[in-house]
């Protein structure tokens, strides 16, 4: 970790070197060479007596980890980017910070944020929870496994997130589709075990939503297609910080890692649905092809929108139940050339002439994927349910 780059600007109450962020496990002591001792002493390394070595062990041995490192606390009006291989997959904790920016373009294996107000956060990859608790007046961008926020109060997130977004006792939140790139988040991404493609950003649950009024209740944040995002406004502060731009960050939909989509309300009428059907999803020509669909889907003049996405992997009996209204031919197709992922499609005028043009622009070789389309009333809520039960075994 001593190669790590970490940029601070601005005050902090806690210097790095603190006894309050200071790691309390000593070091090890190196044994001399002529240090072991003879006979039923306790003398010698591990290795030499037998003794299985685990891996904390060796962490004490080798130095204690820097929790400094990777924490920031109490930071006022300040600036903090944390570049690709300053975290490495370790928790991340963000607290009592005001007015301040803390960008995180690394993997993480948790997060947590608390008692900040007034902060723009970015949290690159992390593969298991991000949890805001505390919080007021945040803009976020997030890339997680699972979101919780609970006590907040306007907090507004772009999010990607593969399982539902939960919220317990926190008022005024908004939440939008996130569009993102930047290098080495794609590797980032596989690291951390993200399929993009799950993205269940709009699919929150509201633990409190009962005891809230009306006006109080999360909302949908809009996205401007075509426009950099006006939440984080990434754009000027990149600007502002020029060792960002080797990263080359970009929060515009059409280069985005992550598949634009407008939401599913539950409950709202979705007659005018279609679906989409991709296959050999786990190759990665294929993904970036689907990325693009979904941007041109997005670009489209029409009033036609991609609502959600999801990837999964059917049997034979599966596809039978899942597309009953399909050909044999096409349903032992899904099944063989898997993983698939579906794309939900709503607006009035999608046909197969319409979808095939959309699939053409999105190709760039000429091998075409092997892609279905759906215009069954029912085909995306029965994928969909499907899929979610899928989920949850």
């Amino acid at each position: 970790m001593g190669n790590a780059i970490s940029r601070i600007f601005g005050r902090s109450s806690a210097p790095a070197d603190s006894a309050a962020t200071r790691s309390h496990t000593p070091a090890a002591t190196e044994p001399s060479a002529g240090s072991a001792s003879s006979g039923g002493g306790s003398g010698g390394s591990a290795e030499a007596t037998g003794k299985k070595v685990y891996s904390w062990d060796k962490r004490r041995q080798e130095g204690s980890v820097n929790t400094a490192h990777y924490e920031v606390k109490d930071l006022q009006n300040g600036f903090v980017a944390k570049m690709p291989g300053d975290v490495s997959g370790q928790s991340f904790n963000i607290s009592r910070c005001s007015d301040s920016t803390i960008l995180v373009f690394d993997q993480c294996a948790s997060v947590t944020i608390d008692e900040c107000t007034d902060c723009t956060i970015l949290i690159g990859p992390t593969n298991g929870s991000i949890f805001l608790r505390d919080c007021k007046r945040l803009n976020c961008a997030m890339v997680c496994k699972q979101f919780r926020a609970r006590d907040c109060k306007r907090v507004t997130t772009l999010l990607c997130c593969t399982s539902n977004p939960t919220l317990e006792a926190s008022k005024h939140m908004a939440f939008g589709c996130l569009s993102l790139s930047y290098k080495q988040l794609a590797d980032q991404l596989a690291s951390a075990g993200i399929v993009v493609f799950d993205n269940s950003w709009f699919d929150v649950f509201d633990f409190s939503r009962d005891n809230l009024e009306p006006g109080e209740q999360w909302k949908f944040q809009p996205t401007v297609v075509g426009k950099e995002d006006s939440v984080l406004k990434l754009h000027k502060i990149v600007d502002d910080h020029a060792e960002l731009a080797s990263l080359e960050i970009t929060t515009s939909v059409e280069s985005s890692q992550v598949p634009f989509t407008v939401g599913y309300e539950t409950g709202c009428d979705y007659d005018q649905s279609s679906l989409a059907v991709f296959c050999n999803a786990d190759q990665e020509d294929v993904a970036a092809m689907m990325r693009r669909f979904t941007t041109s889907v997005a670009m489209d003049t029409k009033a036609i929108q991609a609502l959600r996405s999801r990837r999964t992997t059917l049997t034979q009996e599966d596809c039978k139940e899942v597309f009953s209204y399909a050909s044999g031919d096409k349903q032992t197709t899904l099944a063989k050339q898997g993983p698939i992922v579906g794309v939900q499609l709503s607006g009035e005028d999608i046909t197969q002439e319409w979808f095939s043009a959309h699939l053409a622009k999105s190709t760039t070789s000429t091998d075409q994927p092997a892609a279905f389309f759906f215009n069954h009333q029912d085909a995306g809520t029965k994928f969909f349910d499907f899929a979610s039960m899928m989920s949850t075994r």
